[in-house]
């Protein structure tokens, strides 16, 4: 029991709030009852008489001033899980990562609200600029230059194709279901995908629809 030799005095010194002071003492004072409630025989043992209880308090609270005293709640739980008497360098390190943990969700709270509040506002109609965009492109228009443009890409293609088939590197072949249809059972759509790297293999080549699921 706590008698009047080991209450630590409550009068803050200079700079220091006095009712942080108050409550830090009350605090500090009240978890040391807990761990000498929790372990009533290694507690007499470690601090036989009331003036070294009265530095162990003492201690804590110089060390902990500064800390927020849901802080120090914290850091005594996670100290005292050892089955015997925390330490003062146990439960400041505790408490220092509790202080840690607790800016950390603080700081990650702010950022998330100052996002919801300062969320964009979006003025636009998608669906409505899509239907633009496809109007854009009309290629029928004769003065049109997305016309020039999609011709001049399109003359690069057939081009292209044409120099690769004068060297073999392409082959046209007409569609012969028993060979190219999707190889998933009972698609008869043109297979033209595989999960192979090396060509169709034993992998076989498959429609879009059905390459996603193998």
């Amino acid at each position: 029991m706590t008698t009047t030799t080991s209450i630590i005095p409550s009068i803050a010194p200079a700079g220091v709030d006095q009712l942080h002071w108050e409550s830090m003492t009350k605090t500090i004072s009240s978890l040391v009852v807990v761990i000498r409630t929790d372990y009533p025989v290694q507690f007499s043992k470690v601090f036989p008489t009331d003036a070294m209880i009265k530095a162990y308090k003492t201690r804590l609270r110089d060390l902990l001033i500064d800390y927020r005293t849901s802080d120090v709640v914290a850091g005594f739980a996670a100290a005292n899980t050892n089955n015997s008497v925390p330490g003062v360098k146990e439960i400041v390190a505790e408490v220092k990562a509790a202080a840690k943990t607790r800016r950390k969700k603080e700081e990650t709270d702010r950022i998330i609200e100052a996002a919801i509040a300062n969320k964009p506002t979006i003025t636009c109609d998608p669906v409505k600029m899509l239907a633009n965009a496809k109007e854009g492109i009309d290629i029928s228009a004769p003065d049109n230059e997305t016309k020039k443009r999609f011709a001049e890409k399109l003359l690069m293609h057939e081009q292209l194709i044409a120099a690769d088939a004068s060297t073999g590197r392409v082959r046209r072949v007409s569609f012969n279901p028993s060979v190219h249809k999707c190889g998933f059972s009972g698609c008869h759509e043109f297979g033209s995908v595989s999960p192979s790297t090396k060509g169709a293999g034993e992998a076989g080549f498959y429609c879009v629809t059905h390459y996603r699921l193998t």
